[in-house]
């Protein structure tokens, strides 16, 4: 935040009275960045553990579904995760565009690669069961993350819209 020096003097305020609030507020703007900051990788790191989750519970859909439902499926989810993870990465303030660069690649790199994992372990499973699972990891993954990534990349158009 940006004191105005003149209109706080022409109230009454003396300089070091004006230092002193500038001081204050720098370290609270300060603080705050870094809670922000700390909250971002905390917000990273649940979205990492929520799309390895998702994908757990993935396993028997994918074991008994398939075709063009496991992609609309696939699709909603990396919706509903994209458009939950976009949300409160917008409301931090103190974000860097490295940061949102960052949040941009890691989570659907995670969830490709667990999407890969558990489309195998589901394969593995259905071997053992005798259950015929048909599922191409890296196609159905890629729906995942272009459901993920449009609530993203809408954020990023819109916001640039609203400068």
């Amino acid at each position: 935040m940006k004191i105005d020096e003149e209109s706080l003097k022409e109230k009454g305020w003396t300089r070091a009275e004006i230092k002193d609030t500038e001081r204050i507020l720098s370290k609270g703007n300060e603080s705050s960045r870094k809670t922000q900051i700390m909250l971002y990788w905390f917000i990273v790191f649940a979205m990492v553990i929520l799309t390895l989750l998702i994908s757990l519970w993935l396993i028997p859909f994918f074991m008994v579904l398939e075709g063009v439902l496991v992609f609309i499926i696939l699709f909603l989810l990396g919706i509903s995760f994209g458009a939950m993870f976009n949300n409160l990465i917008i409301h931090l303030e103190h974000l860097e565009r490295k940061h949102y660069i960052i949040a941009g690649l890691i989570i659907p790199f995670v969830a490709i690669a667990s999407l890969f994992i558990i489309i195998k372990a589901a394969t593995y499973t259905s071997a053992i069961l005798n259950i015929p699972v048909r599922q191409d990891p890296i196609e159905d993954s890629l729906f995942y993350v272009a459901g993920f990534l449009l609530p993203y990349i809408y954020g990023l158009l819109y916001r640039k819209e609203r400068r």
